[in-house]
């Protein structure tokens, strides 16, 4: 009790001591009226509006504010940064426009969206609009926050929701819905909750300089010339500097800024309709229960919309309809370019590289769609620089200007926007990739390669690939791959697993493995020479085919059927009906199967491998090679017993030994007796140099001279023996890490 009192007492000593405070500053007004540290500064004359109100070349904006309710928005609440047209602006623009410039004659949405896509609710001063990167404000002494890159600022202008008509397809027993166009039977509604108001972007030289712009670039879009020193606000000049309020900063700028459009709104404004619905396709709804229960009337009970948020970035990279580009944190530096063909150009397209899939660009499958939009999508603003100097596209891509034909240009709030009258191919189309992509009897591969995203590594450039392809009547003959497009575009692949005798899904965790290693062994990255009798081409997991005449394989027996261990016959043709950039491509009719032999095995059983093991090179109990780098490749000359045995090899000193063994060894390079490989001195295992002299069906061994030393390396069932070491022991994956040759003579070090 006692402790409650006292904290009464305390209580209430307070309350009296703030009383006399407050009486204290009453009766000391009079004074403080009269220091000067205590008025106001001139340069304050009160709160926005009322600043605004007192500019005599800013009355119509004023009026404007007044009209919808800004006046007293912004001389009561909140701070921020308001960009005002003069008048003499506000007229030209309003009566080319509107035919009037009497604030009493322009319809009351024109005045709000021109007001708030003029303010930005934060204070920011002309410094602060020129210092400011995603990380924050920019620090000139760190290198990696010292450029302000972040050009765009949020505004009061937020549009309203939008209802999309759309239509509801089954995937399996999962629904999706694709927006249709307006018109379009059996549809329902979605409306899309706008999440961010529109970002208006500001052009000065620090964000200019980081990111190598020039006037050009900006007059390109804005249709005025740039002057260095000199802030924009989108296509209008901030004239003189900032005037200070209570609440906040106020900019004169020359011209009225029309709220940009975002790229769905581009796209719409124009005949860009087919390119449009190809990305409408990929629309992805989910319920936003939050901003539902939001809306007026919701916490009563009362029925309201359901608003739904919409995005394409599991797709693309951008959200078309979106202010925001990623996040807000982001959206103040981020800004994609989009590139539209007409649909004239998509039309024109169309007939030229995919109407064998059909009559029409829904006949084309899903992926082929959706590359064709990431060809014209760049994850970067597309500037007159980036035009003249080639950029990339999303799909990889490096474009330049002589590969699409602009026909507009715009600046929108999350993309710049190029309208082409020529659309862009993408590079997969001449590449080995081609008749994948443009080939309908290539399907099932195709629908294969994308599924586990090997088709990307098909487009290098510097590459010579040899790339064989099995056609759809071939896998349906043997039923080793079944490939189906669902409507939503993703992809269902099976093949009859003959081992357990049912129908497998090759995309499940227990199969995707053994898919994509068969994918990768059928992709060569060295060209087919076609000279010698047997030719030996490296896949790009790193195996090697086995070329001989018109037949293939993987160094075993071909497979009919997937774990079927009934053997055929793989023979392969050319495909020659495709202008290809980066190697050949091949018809082939059944999988690559590999050899699964390992380096230590060829060499088992001989002379070579007891005097490896007494030098150290080999262990026998573990039957490993020792001397063997899984990171490294390997060409092992093995001489026979008997000549082994006529120099007396197992007399040498140790040190002698394995001198003339690492002799043996060449380490780094795989050589075969196909004439692939150059002539010249190949370093050995103990960093020695052996000269050799690759021929077709020979292999030439020299002496330090480069005379011949050996020169009955010929093609047998005991040369060009692919070693190999396990990848995956499960899948019978193993790497090729050295080929075997065996020679009937001893190769003396020199």
């Amino acid at each position: 009790m006692l402790i409650k009192n006292q904290k009464k007492k305390i209580s209430l000593t307070s309350i009296l001591l703030g009383l006399l405070v407050v009486a204290f500053c009453v009766s000391c007004t009079d004074r403080f009226e009269n220091i000067e540290k205590y008025q106001r500064p001139e340069r304050l004359q009160g709160k926005i509006f009322t600043l605004i109100a007192s500019q005599k070349n800013m009355t119509i904006f004023s009026q404007f504010m007044k009209d919808t309710g800004y006046d007293k928005v912004l001389d009561k609440t909140g701070t921020y940064a308001v960009f005002v047209p003069s008048d003499s602006v506000m007229k030209i623009y309003l009566t080319e426009k509107y035919g009037t410039f009497d604030p009493a004659n322009i319809d009351s949405t024109v005045k709000q969206t021109i007001v708030k896509y003029h303010i930005l609710p934060m204070p920011w001063s002309k410094s602060q609009l020129q210092n400011l990167s995603s990380r924050g404000w920019i620090n000139l002494s760190d290198i990696s926050n010292n450029k302000p890159t972040a050009f765009k600022r949020r505004t009061l202008l937020r549009e309203p929701n939008r209802t999309y008509k759309v239509q509801r397809f089954l995937s399996g027993n999962e629904p999706y819905d694709i927006i249709v166009p307006e018109n379009t039977a059996g549809t329902v509604d979605r409306t899309v909750f706008t999440s961010s108001p529109k970002y208006v972007p500001l052009f000065f030289d620090g964000f200019m300089s980081a990111k190598g712009l020039t006037s050009a670039d900006y007059s390109f879009y804005f249709e005025r010339p740039y002057t260095s020193g000199q802030v924009y606000y989108a296509n209008s000049q901030i004239i003189g500097n900032e005037i200070f309020a209570e609440n906040g900063f106020v900019y004169l700028i020359d011209k009225v800024v029309e709220p940009l459009k975002n790229a769905e709104q581009l796209l719409e404004n124009g005949s860009y309709g087919n390119f449009l619905q190809l990305i409408h396709n990929n629309s992805v709804f989910q319920f936003n229960s939050t901003a539902t229960l939001a809306q007026k009337g919701a916490d009563e009970g009362k029925q309201v919309e359901d608003l739904y948020n919409l995005n394409y970035t599991g797709t693309f990279p951008i959200n078309i309809h979106d202010e925001l580009v990623v996040s807000s944190t982001f959206s103040v530096e981020r800004h994609n370019g989009l590139l539209a063909p007409t649909d004239a150009a998509m039309t024109a397209f169309f007939n030229e590289y995919l109407k064998s899939w059909g009559s029409s660009w829904n006949s084309v499958p899903k992926n082929i769609q959706r590359l064709f939009v990431n060809t014209h999508i760049a994850n970067e603003a597309i500037y007159l620089k980036d035009i003249n100097n080639g950029f990339y596209n999303t799909a990889g891509d490096f474009i330049t200007k002589n590969e699409y034909e602009i026909e507009r240009a715009q600046y929108g709030s999350n993309a710049t926007f190029l309208g082409l009258k020529k659309a862009i191919v993408p590079k997969y189309f001449s590449s080995v990739s081609a008749p994948l992509f443009l080939d309908p009897s290539f399907k099932a591969f195709f629908g294969a390669y994308s599924s586990v995203n090997l088709l990307s590594s098909l487009k290098n450039i510097n590459s010579k690939f040899s790339l064989f392809l099995i056609d759809n009547t071939s896998l349906a003959n043997d039923s080793s791959l079944f490939v189906s497009e669902q409507p939503d575009g993703t992809t269902q692949i099976t093949a009859y697993n003959h081992l357990e005798s049912l129908m497998v899904n090759m995309l499940s965790s227990d199969y995707k493995g053994i898919m994509t290693r068969r994918l990768y062994g059928h992709i060569g990255i060295q060209p087919v020479l076609g000279v010698a009798k047997k030719e030996f081409v490296e896949t790009l997991d790193g195996r090697h085919l086995v070329i001989q005449h018109d037949t293939i394989s993987g160094g075993a027996p071909s497979e009919f059927g997937f774990n079927s261990s009934k053997v055929t016959t793989n023979v392969f043709s050319k495909i020659t009906n495709f202008p290809i950039t980066n190697g050949q491509v091949y018809k082939c009719n059944s999988w690559m199967r590999f050899s699964i032999s390992t380096t230590y095995g060829f060499l088992r059983n001989t002379k070579f491998l007891d005097l490896l093991t007494k030098a150290g090179l080999a262990d026998k109990i573990n039957e490993q090679l020792t001397f063997m780098n899984s990171t490294e490749q390997y060409t092992i000359f093995v001489p026979s017993d008997a000549s082994l045995n006529s120099i007396q090899a197992d007399k040498l000193s140790l040190t002698d030994l394995k001198t003339l063994l690492s002799f043996h060894i060449v380490k780094g390079k795989l050589i075969f007796t196909d004439g692939r490989q150059p002539a010249g001195a190949y370093r050995t295992l103990n960093d020695s140099f052996i000269n050799l002299r690759p021929e077709t069906d020979n292999l030439v061994i020299l002496d330090k001279n480069k005379s011949i030393l050996y020169d009955n390396l010929k093609l047998s069932s005991k040369t060009n023996l692919i070693g190999t070491y396990a990848q995956n022991i499960s899948e019978n994956y193993y790497i090729t890490n050295a080929v075997v040759h065996n020679i009937n003579s001893v190769i003396m070090p020199y």
